[in-house]
């Protein structure tokens, strides 16, 4: 009986956490936006990714491209 309720109550406060952090993670986000507060420049900038196989670099470069013209670089 002591590890199922030792269960439960750690289920309730994982859960508590859980709603808390979904309450308030835009909140924070916006705070941090509206005081001017940018990203490190490593998740802003994109990564130059060399690839081995150029089928693979194909492929990368096509997902990135509007479907328009993945279509005409395929004809």
């Amino acid at each position: 009986k002591i590890n199922c309720k030792k269960n439960q109550l750690r289920n309730a406060l994982l859960d508590n956490a859980i709603n808390d952090f979904y309450e308030t993670v835009h909140v924070d986000e916006v705070d941090r936006q509206m005081r001017g507060i940018l990203p490190e420049k490593e998740l802003l900038t994109l990564s130059a990714i060399k690839y081995k196989l150029e089928e693979r670099a194909t492929i990368a470069k096509l997902l990135f491209q509007p479907l328009d013209e993945c279509w005409d670089s395929l004809s």
